[in-house]
C-alpha cells in the first residue's frame, strides 16, 4: 500500500473518531442539562459547550436527527451552531412529532402525578435556558 492511501486511510478513521467523539459529547451535554440543578446552565454544560465547539470545525456539524429531541426543542443544537457560524435547520415540525410520540407513550405508562411533574419540569428547564441565552447575549453585548 502506498503512503498516500495509508495516509488517507489514516485521515478517514481520524474524522471518523471525531465525528463519534463529538455525538458523544452532545450526550454528555444532555446528561448534564438532565442532572443540572434547577435547569440551570452549569460548568460541566460550559466544559461541554467549550469541547463540542472545538471539535465541531473537523467535522462539521452532526446531523439534527442524532440529537436529543431536548436538545433541538431548547435551541442549544441550533444556537451552539450559530454562534460557531454555521447553519443548522432541523425540521421542528417532526421533532415535534417525536416529542409528541414519546408523550404518547409516556401517558401510557406514567401516573397523572408523574406527568404533571415531568411538564413543569420540562417548563422549567425551557425558562432556564431562555434566560441562560438573555445572560449570553447581554455579556455579549447583542440585547
Amino acid at each position: 500500500m502506498t503512503q498516500k492511501r495509508r495516509g488517507d486511510r489514516r485521515t478517514r478513521t481520524l474524522h471518523t473518531a471525531v465525528r463519534h467523539e463529538l455525538l458523544d459529547l452532545w450526550h454528555d451535554m444532555y446528561e448534564a442539562r438532565r442532572h443540572a440543578n434547577r435547569g440551570c446552565w452549569s460548568g460541566a454544560c460550559e466544559s461541554l459547550e467549550r469541547r463540542i465547539k472545538a471539535l465541531t470545525p473537523f467535522v462539521g456539524p452532526p446531523n439534527w436527527r442524532h440529537m436529543q429531541i431536548e436538545m433541538l426543542e431548547q435551541g442549544i443544537y441550533q444556537r451552539f451552531h450559530a454562534d460557531m457560524g454555521y447553519t443548522v435547520a432541523p425540521d421542528m415540525a417532526v421533532v415535534a412529532e417525536m416529542r409528541a410520540e414519546r408523550d404518547r407513550s409516556l401517558a401510557e405508562i406514567a401516573s397523572p402525578a408523574y406527568l404533571a411533574e415531568y411538564e413543569a419540569d420540562k417548563a422549567m428547564r425551557e425558562q432556564a435556558m431562555r434566560d441562560h441565552w438573555k445572560w449570553v447575549d447581554a455579556m455579549r453585548g447583542k440585547s
